[in-house]
């Protein structure tokens, strides 16, 4: 495995967890809209 290809996987693994984040951050949201 080349250091390029490393890097995308880090690059992409790094991605996938931030959209995740705002995905539960947006769900967060939603229940507490939910709740009020």
């Amino acid at each position: 495995m080349d250091k390029s290809n490393t890097l995308t996987i880090l690059k992409n693994a790094f991605l996938i967890e931030r959209k995740g984040k705002s995905l539960y951050e947006k769900a967060m949201d939603h229940a507490k809209d939910e709740a009020v």
